[in-house]
This record gives structure tokens, sequence and C-alpha cells, in this order.
């Protein structure tokens, strides 16, 4: 379950710190693909993990990877995704 799998990435487990970096890498390319095809200027991502400051952070790394490949046309400031104490408008769902 995502708690006790945050609880092994938490404490820095190198299998689950992969497994989440895989997820995040098969996530950021969903997120992008949307953001292709629907151009939304937000993204509530739901459930206890979204919770996890390192899911958002991981999944922003992805998405400036992804970006940065684009060119500069493809502004993609707007679209980080944030945790609700930062930003309200692109925060995980409640």
């Amino acid at each position: 379950n995502g708690k006790d799998a945050f609880e092994y990435i938490n404490n820095n487990d190198e299998r689950a710190l992969k497994a989440l970096e895989k997820f995040c890498d098969y996530f950021g390319q969903l997120i992008y693909s949307i953001q292709i095809i629907l151009d939304a200027e937000a993204y509530a991502i739901g459930g206890g993990i979204s919770a996890q400051p390192i899911l958002i952070e991981m999944i922003n790394k992805e998405l400036d990877e992804i970006y940065k490949y684009q060119g500069p046309s493809q502004s993609r400031t707007q679209y980080h995704l944030r945790l609700q104490y930062r930003l309200p408008e692109c925060s995980p769902a409640r």
C-alpha cells in the first residue's frame, strides 16, 4: 500500500526510490500528453500519496526533463505541480 511504500521511500530505500522514479517518469509523460491534447491550466492529483512532497518533486523533475527537450517555445512554468500550501489552484485533490 501507499503508506508502506512511502515509508520505504522516505527512509531512502534504493528499490523503493527506483520504483517511484519510474512511476514519476510515466506520470510525467502522461501529464505532458494530456497537456498537448487539452491545454489544461491545472492538474489535480488525488489520493493519499499526493500529500507526499517527494512525489510532487519527482513528477516536476520528470516534467522538467520532458520540457527541456521541447525547446524554448514550450513554456512549462505555469504547469509546474505544487502542493496545496504553495499554490492552491494546482494542488493535490482532496
